[in-house]
């Protein structure tokens, strides 16, 4: 009853408002929140409602970091525990691989929803967030908790930063290339999965490339894979395709990084992230016109998150009272919300001894799993 009280106030901005010269509406201020972070908390509410409007969106924007909070799980470092199974090893080193495995992606998953639950710059988290349903990954196919871990960590290091920087990277990401069978992709048996994945979710969208450049993109990749034994991205020169490519009607003695940036080079890259950003904060009836002119400023600003991100935040499509409560939550963004203002200003180790056994980061990824948004293993 208590939450439920603070929350409701919370909500109305009865608690914290003090107007000031400029300063942004409790309207503006919730809908602000509500569509950065998760939910409404004090803290946050008295950092932003004092400011003008444009100030507050610099200060979400430019407070926002490159690492987590918290420091990881203390295996992230450990040798790879990941490869398959060796030989000769019985039953039960199977079975205790396996229940190793389920615990530290289990952990890793904690360790996320409480980085969303306490940190100072949930702006951080929700584009984090964003990119990893952008390039998503199953860890139920790879089966490696610290390669997980790795490829969270490049997108947030990434999340605010540089689009083309990250595309390059993530295309050495040994998660993604063992996802989309990469490592399987050599001269004499190509694998189109990454090349596909790469062009139609990654970048250029349906419509805007051919089979032909699908084929010609996945030459560009062979023998780009991962070392066994510790999880590094390696090339293998001998399962290269070192012949001329000819990729979106260019042609060259391509690898992946020129193919990233002749996709870079589209218009359509840049059309395909704005309009995926428009639909995760704005609404999800994008204008056009407005997308085209966004992300022609995107492309010419060497691909900057940050600032799309401010020129978005503060546009009159963003602060239109007509797409106000018009987007439906995710579970990860419900469920957080729903608890973070309730635990505004506790650290990780005080939330846990608040919330006694219901402890948010072993209780809540179960939850989200039940409501179909799994940390790490999307659908």
């Amino acid at each position: 009853l208590r939450v439920g009280l603070l929350l409701s106030i919370m909500v109305h901005g009865a608690l914290f408002w003090h107007p000031a010269a400029h300063a942004m509406s409790p309207e503006e201020a919730r809908h602000l929140l509500h569509r950065t972070g998760f939910g409404v908390s004090a803290t946050q509410w008295q950092a932003i409602i004092d400011r003008e409007y444009e100030a507050a969106i610099d200060w979400l924007v430019d407070q926002a970091g490159r690492s987590a909070a918290a420091p990881p799980p203390e295996w992230v470092n450990d040798t790879p525990l990941w490869t398959v199974v060796q030989k000769g090893w019985t039953t039960e080193q199977r079975r205790e691989l396996r229940i190793e495995k389920r615990a530290r992606i289990a952990e890793l998953r904690g360790w996320w929803i409480n980085q969303m639950l306490t940190t100072a710059t949930p702006l951080q988290e929700r584009m984090t967030l964003f990119w990893s349903n952008h390039f998503a990954t199953q860890y139920s196919k790879i089966y490696a908790p610290m390669l997980m871990y790795r490829q969270h960590a490049l997108l947030r290091k990434h999340a605010i930063g540089h689009f083309d920087r990250m595309l390059h990277d993530v295309l050495r990401d040994p998660a993604m290339l063992l996802y989309l069978d990469n490592d399987k992709n050599n001269v004499n048996s190509v694998n189109e999965n990454l090349a596909r994945e790469l062009m139609e979710l990654f970048t250029l969208g349906e419509g805007h490339y051919t089979e032909r450049d699908v084929k010609e993109a996945a030459r560009c990749l062979t023998g780009w894979g991962v070392v066994r034994e510790t999880g590094e991205f390696r090339i293998t020169a001998k399962r290269h395709d070192g012949h001329t490519k000819t990729v979106l009607g260019s042609k060259g003695n391509y690898d992946g990084d020129d193919l990233a940036r002749l996709l870079l080079e589209q218009a359509s890259t840049a059309k395909r992230v704005v309009r995926k950003l428009w639909l995760e904060f704005i609404s999800l009836e994008p204008d056009e016109a407005v997308i085209e002119r966004w992300a022609k400023q995107f492309r010419d600003n060497d691909y900057a998150v940050d600032t799309l991100l401010k020129t978005m935040l503060k546009s009159p499509q963003f602060r239109s009272d007509g797409i106000r409560g018009a987007l439906i939550k995710s579970p990860v963004e419900l469920y957080a919300g729903l608890m973070r203002p309730a635990l505004d200003g506790l650290t990780i180790e005080q939330m846990s001894e608040q919330v006694g056994e219901l402890r948010a980061g072993k209780r809540l990824p179960r939850l989200l799993e039940h409501a179909g948004q799994n940390l790490f293993d999307p659908p």
